[in-house]
C-alpha cells in the first residue's frame, strides 16, 4: 500500500507563507521521501506525549506535523523552528 501526501487547509497556508525556494525544497523532500512510500513512519517521530496519531517530520530548521490515515499522509502544519522560539 503506497501512501499519498495531501495538505489540510492550514498546512497549505503555512507552506505558502515561505519563499518559493523553501517551498520547492519542502515539496521536493515530500515527493522524494513520502509520496508513494510504503512505510512513512521510518522518516518521522511519533508525538507520544500529546497525540498518538500525529507524526513530526524534520527537514533542517522546518517541522511538519502530520497525521497518517489509511493511505494518506495529511500535512497539518509546516513551521520554521526559529519562529517557534519567538
Amino acid at each position: 500500500m503506497a501512501f499519498r501526501v495531501c495538505f489540510s487547509e492550514n498546512g497549505r497556508q503555512d507552506l505558502q507563507k515561505f519563499d518559493p525556494i523553501t517551498q520547492s525544497l519542502l515539496m521536493g523532500w515530500l515527493k522524494r521521501n513520502l509520496e508513494n512510500c510504503y512505510n512513512p513512519r521510518v522518516f518521522g517521530y511519533q508525538l507520544e506525549k500529546y497525540n498518538y496519531s500525529c507524526w513530526k517530520y524534520t527537514l533542517g530548521d522546518y517541522r511538519m506535523l502530520c497525521t497518517i490515515e489509511k493511505d494518506d499522509i495529511v500535512i497539518l502544519s509546516v513551521k520554521n523552528r526559529h519562529n517557534e522560539r519567538a
